[in-house]
């Protein structure tokens, strides 16, 4: 009972001090040009999450993100109409419940004081703080894989669990596809604490399952607007050159304009309509690269691999500046 008392205690503590910086800081930024008048990404998230909220579920073709996050956000309009200070006072609330689950999470595998720490680390975190107040999709991301990993902690794996926490990492990979990294770490983890026994593959197969199950409509819905088998997104294989091409830096440096509209094109003008076919005329023109420069390649996953542990952000790319 006492650590119980305790952990509310400490989840009413960390909720109430992360939502305090996140206003604050949302307070500071809110007659920013950008926070008045959304632009690249964010302004397609509020342009699809106004269509819904109008009642238009007309599908994109394709999608140029997950839906996941559109419908969060067409909610808060239908609740506020297209209240823009609403959407980020709603992702300011999911960014502090995220704190909660993350101490929890840190209180669950490492104890009590790790708890708190883990709290207030985040609640305090320059970027994740600034990302909870924008209109961007990774706040409510963090919030749902966090779950994903709370629904397995360090307890027994019963079939409630197992199908929860499939269905969570569905519903993250509609926020952002590339939340199904976190599929086989849940499989592998399920199948794991039963020994590896029939049970535990059973468990998984049920993970597996309830992860498809939240997927499919999204596909079917983009298969019916775009023609095509396409996961959640479309432009995956046009990211993936972007990021991957050993003749490119592996940042985003590729922005929208004249070199984007010429790249973006160039599987149309091989033929190529569907975004299914763009994909892959993308992915094996990426990979034709790599194998014809193949150390050039490695190199570019060093510096990428040390991008990734560094201490320092890369630079904004939707900034004017940049």
């Amino acid at each position: 009972m006492a650590t119980r008392r305790a952990a509310i205690v400490r989840s009413v503590v960390v909720f109430s001090v992360a939502l305090a910086v996140r206003l604050a800081v949302w307070s500071q930024l809110a007659g920013h040009p950008l926070f008045r008048a959304p632009q690249l990404d964010s302004l397609e998230y509020v342009s699809w999450a106004s269509a819904i909220a109008a009642g238009d579920l007309r599908w994109p073709s394709p999608p140029p993100h997950g839906p996941g996050y559109p419908f969060f956000l067409a909610g808060v309009f239908r609740l506020f109409p297209g209240s823009l200070p609403a959407a980020s006072v709603a992702q300011a609330l999911i960014g502090a419940s995220t704190c909660v689950a993350v101490a929890a999470l840190a209180g669950i595998w490492f104890g009590q004081l790790a708890a708190w720490a883990a709290g207030f680390l985040l609640a305090f975190h320059g970027v994740a703080v600034w990302t909870d107040v924008s209109l961007l999709a990774e706040g409510l991301l963090l919030l749902v894989m966090t779950g994903v990993l709370l629904c397995l902690g360090n307890a027994p794996v019963t079939l409630t669990r197992a199908a929860l926490a499939g269905a969570l990492t569905g519903l993250s990979a509609l926020v952002r596809p590339t939340a199904l990294v976190l599929l086989p770490i849940v499989l592998v983890t399920v199948a794991r604490r039963e020994g590896w026994r029939q049970r535990g593959f059973r468990m998984a197969g049920l993970a597996a399952g309830a992860a498809g199950l939240v997927l499919l409509p999204v596909t079917v819905a983009n298969w019916r607007a775009s023609g095509a088998p396409l996961l959640v997104q479309g432009h995956g294989g046009f990211n993936f050159w972007i990021g991957n091409s050993p003749s490119g830096t592996g940042l985003p440096t590729v922005r929208p304009g004249a070199r984007w509209d010429s790249l973006e094109a160039e599987a149309a003008r091989n033929g190529f309509q569907l975004p299914a076919e763009q994909d892959r005329f993308f992915f094996r023109k990426t990979l034709k690269e790599i194998s014809a420069s193949p150390l050039a390649y490695l190199r570019l996953l060093g510096r990428k691999l040390l991008w990734t542990i560094q201490a320092d952000e890369i630079r904004d790319p939707f900034s004017f500046s940049f």
